[in-house]
């Protein structure tokens, strides 16, 4: 009997492995996009050593993405629909990321964090779906993203008070986050003829990979603001 559920295993694992490479085969740059975000976690467990509020919100947010991933991962290599937990991730992420901006040093008035926030309930009330991408709440989360980046960086540049800016964990992230929201926008405003699986495999190819890089770019900055944190200049 152990020799036989042994045997079962092996192979379970065997069609599993199969199953990965034939994805990465298909979607090279998955594999990129999604475990990137291993980098900022490794310079936030090795940097974050303070109680730093906003850093330790965008700690969790690395980790929310790489333990959401995780399910996406086994259903997409099962082929079957993980559109479900993308949507989650996107809405997780936009809660997270709101929130994270009350508690930099350069107040946001609370008033407009409430209503982003309301802007993103709506949005997830009136576009969530299950089997396709709520492409709706990607785009509310990013013109929220440019929203809030545009006064965090007025209120920067307006008050002056940091000495040097490229020492500032903050100025690395947002500039990420702001980067990484301009530049995927327009992907999910035009949906259905960018990263839709109905589209043209070359056309959702090339969409996909847009996309993998700017997050590539945001995980990468975030990487940079964590391990800026050691000068102490917040």
């Amino acid at each position: 009997m152990v020799p036989e559920i042994m045997e079962e295993m092996v192979l379970s694992v065997h069609s599993i492995v199969d199953k990965f490479i034939s994805y990465i085969n298909k979607y090279p740059s998955t594999l990129i996009e999604s475990f990137c975000v291993v980098v900022p976690i490794l310079f936030g467990v090795f940097y974050l050593k303070n109680t730093y509020f906003y850093l330790r919100i965008i700690f969790f947010y690395c980790l929310m993405l790489l333990v959401m991933d995780l399910p996406m991962w086994y259903l997409a290599i099962q082929g079957s629909n993980n559109y479900i937990w993308t949507n989650f991730q996107e809405i997780f992420s936009g809660i997270i990321l709101i929130i994270s901006f009350k508690y930099l040093k350069e107040k946001i008035p609370n008033k407009i964090i409430w209503l982003m926030t309301i802007f993103l309930v709506f949005g997830v009330i009136i576009g969530f779906k299950i089997l396709v991408t709520s492409s709706l709440i990607f785009v509310i989360n990013r013109i929220i993203y440019i929203i809030l980046s545009f006064i965090f960086f007025y209120q920067l540049l307006n008050k002056l008070q940091i000495d040097n800016l490229l020492k500032y964990p903050p100025f690395w992230i947002i500039s990420g986050l702001m980067m990484y929201a301009c530049g995927t926008l327009l992907i999910f405003v035009f949906t259905e003829i960018t990263i839709s699986y109905n589209n043209d495999k070359e056309v959702f190819d090339l969409f996909t990979r847009i996309n993998d890089s700017f997050k590539v770019v945001f995980m990468l900055l975030i990487s940079v603001g964590f391990w800026s944190f050691g000068t102490k200049e917040i």
